[in-house]
């Protein structure tokens, strides 16, 4: 099934003031263009990283060209290139797809210990996503077996995302942890939600001494603690014109 961009543009402005309406939504989360485009390999960026995390407390996301991976931490936004050391993001840096969440509410945030030896794929049942909502976490402690990556530059024209993190494409960086400490943050989408949004759990991580970072494939708790809120999911979707994207219209997800 093709995505209608315009289509996913025009919907449900009036579904998300309902959902608010009626106390579904205490935290919101921000999404530039949908995770179809990502998929594809629409890899320019769309937004600079002063918008798409403007106010963030939380965020994940890409920077243009898959020139390495983005999140935000305590309201700082990191990218950790294919070198594996994170620096502080150019405010001005392009990214085409990220996403954001501002500070959810006091009363909205949860905190749990997660048991030692739970897996990165244990934890992503634990923390399932509803229907109509995902899960923001920030998951702070020590682990062992972490494996973290980041990419290489792409160059146009550009190969679909599974192609360029494909083994044999030599692409993918990896690095591996035998024991790490620091703070991975991220999102938990519902599982059927596969081309607007990012089904399953997606973390990127800081180490404490902000030496190491990158996306998460791997991790075993020994220590941690969740911070976690539900939220509902705006997803601004820039329009296309020729070869540049302007004028943001706005899709929000609440129930699909």
């Amino acid at each position: 099934m093709t995505l209608d961009h315009k289509l996913v543009a025009s919907l449900s402005r009036a579904q998300f003031d309902a959902a608010h309406s009626q106390g579904y939504a205490e935290t919101l989360v921000q999404q530039t263009e949908t995770a179809r485009q990502l998929f594809l390999g629409n890899f320019d960026g769309v937004v600079p990283v002063a918008q798409a995390f403007a106010d963030a407390w939380l965020g994940i996301g890409v920077a243009s060209a898959l020139d390495g991976e983005l999140l935000v931490v305590d309201g700082v936004v990191w990218r950790v290139p294919d070198t594996g050391l994170p620096e502080v993001a150019d405010p001005q840096l392009l990214v085409p797809f990220a996403i954001a969440e501002r500070r959810a509410p006091e009363g909205a945030i949860h905190r749990d210990q997660i048991p030692a030896g739970t897996t990165f794929q244990q934890l992503g049942a634990l923390v399932a996503a509803a229907d109509s909502s995902c899960v923001t976490l920030r998951l702070e402690g020590v682990f062992s077996d972490v494996v973290l990556r980041s990419e290489h530059r792409q160059e146009p024209p550009y190969r679909h995302l599974d192609e360029v993190l494909r083994e044999d494409s030599h692409q993918e960086v990896r690095w591996h942890f035998p024991k790490w400490e620091g703070v991975m943050v991220g999102y938990r989408f519902p599982d059927a939600r596969e081309g607007v949004l990012l089904p399953g759990l997606h973390l990127h991580a800081l180490s404490a001494d902000q030496k190491t970072g990158g996306h998460v494939r791997e991790m075993t708790v020994h220590t941690a603690e969740l911070t976690w809120a539900h939220a509902q999911v705006q997803v601004t979707v820039p329009t296309k014109v020729l070869t540049t994207r302007t004028s943001p219209s706005t899709y929000d997800s609440t129930r699909r």
